[in-house]
C-alpha cells in the first residue's frame, strides 16, 4: 500500500469515528439536529422495536430519550473497519449508561413487570440501565462526507439495578459542571 493510500485510509477511519461519536453525543445531549445529521436522508436504522429511516428514528426515539432517561452516557469501545472505496462496514462495541427515573410507571415501561416487582420495595429514586451492545454500520462517503447508510444495533448484555449514584454530596459537589441534556451543556462551547 502506498503512502497516499495509507493516509487516505487513516483519514477515512477518523471521519467515520467522528460520525459514530456525533451519534453518541447527539443522543446524550438530546440534540435532534445533530442526530439527524449522522444519517444520509435515505439512511436506515434498526434498533429493537424500531425499523425505519434515520429521520424516523429521531422522531421515534427523542421523546422516549427525554421521558425515560434523566441522564445517559455513551462510550465507544472497539471499532472494526472494512472500507472499500466509498463504502465502509463498521462494527463498533458500545457501552451506554442510562439513569432511569424512579417513577413506577416509567420503571415498568423500561424494565418490565418482573423487574418492577423485584425492586419495588427499594423505593429507589432512580435505576441504572447499563447497555452493552454493538453498532453494525454501513457508511457511505458522498461528496467527500461520511454518514450512516444503514445502522443495526445488537444487545450483548444489560445491567439493570437500583442506582447508587450520588449527585449532590462530597466529591461530586466539587466538580463545577454537571452534564446537561441540551445545548446548555458545557460541550457547546459558549
Amino acid at each position: 500500500m502506498d503512502k497516499d493510500t495509507m493516509i487516505q485510509k487513516l483519514l477515512d477511519r477518523e471521519a467515520i469515528r467522528d460520525v459514530i461519536a456525533r451519534y453518541c453525543r447527539a443522543f446524550d445531549r438530546c440534540d435532534e439536529t445533530l442526530l439527524r445529521d449522522v444519517y444520509w436522508p435515505d439512511g436506515t436504522h434498526e434498533h429493537g422495536a424500531f425499523s425505519g429511516t434515520g429521520n424516523e428514528f429521531v422522531d421515534f426515539a427523542m421523546p422516549k430519550i427525554r421521558k425515560y432517561f434523566k441522564k445517559s452516557h455513551h462510550a465507544v469501545d472497539n471499532c472494526y473497519f472494512a472500507i472499500r472505496d466509498d463504502t465502509a462496514n463498521v462494527e463498533t462495541y458500545i457501552t451506554a449508561w442510562h439513569l432511569i427515573p424512579g417513577d413506577e410507571d416509567i420503571v415498568r415501561e423500561v424494565f418490565g413487570a418482573q423487574y418492577f416487582a423485584a425492586h419495588e420495595a427499594t423505593s429507589a429514586e432512580a435505576h441504572d440501565f447499563i447497555f452493552l451492545g454493538r453498532y453494525f454500520d454501513v457508511l457511505e462517503r458522498r461528496a467527500g462526507e461520511w454518514r450512516i447508510k444503514r445502522r443495526v444495533i445488537s444487545t450483548e448484555w444489560t445491567i439493570n439495578q437500583p442506582s447508587t449514584a450520588i449527585w449532590s454530596d462530597a466529591l461530586v459537589a466539587m466538580i463545577p459542571f454537571l452534564g446537561k441534556r441540551d445545548q446548555t451543556d458545557p460541550s457547546y462551547f459558549r
